[in-house]
């Protein structure tokens, strides 16, 4: 027999560009699969039709597709390293630099064997209005520490 899914309220929008603004991330697992991922929220800004509509976006988190972290991550108008651990704080910073962020998502309609039409996202654009921001990673230790390692004057 079949699982009862949660119900859901939201209708999905129709295919097309949407400018959206991030609003929140979580770090999960897929039901199905036990596989690490992270869910992103993002409202819609434009078109004005369809403004405060919200869209979802899952990202898997191993090797061979977290390359869609990065590109998230940058169309959001981030600047950051290479090869950054996804495990790391700094990874943490770079994510939590993201929301607030504008960019656009390029939204395809998707049926499901069920019938339901949900949305998925295809692929993400930088918005060219909004200035790019170098993440840097911040130092983890507390500065008493820091000024405990210096060398004291006359010493």
């Amino acid at each position: 027999m079949p699982k009862l899914p949660k119900p859901s309220s939201f209708e999905p929008v129709a295919a097309g560009t949407y400018k959206v603004r991030v609003l929140n991330y979580e770090h999960g697992h897929s039901s199905v699969k036990g596989t690490p991922q992270m869910k992103w929220k993002a409202e819609i800004i434009e078109p004005e039709a369809s403004k405060g509509k919200f869209l979802w976006d899952r990202t898997v988190m191993v090797d061979s597709s977290v390359w869609r972290v990065a590109n998230l991550l940058g169309a959001c108008g981030l600047v950051f390293p290479e090869g950054v651990d996804t495990d790391s704080d700094f990874f943490n910073q770079i994510c939590q630099a993201s929301l607030g962020r504008t960019t656009y998502w390029l939204v395809q309609e998707k049926v499901l064997d069920s019938g339901s039409v949900v949305n998925e996202i295809k692929s993400y654009q930088t918005d060219s209005d909004q200035e790019t921001t170098e993440v840097t990673a911040t130092k983890d230790e507390p500065a008493w520490l820091e000024e405990e390692e210096k060398p004291k004057k006359g010493k």
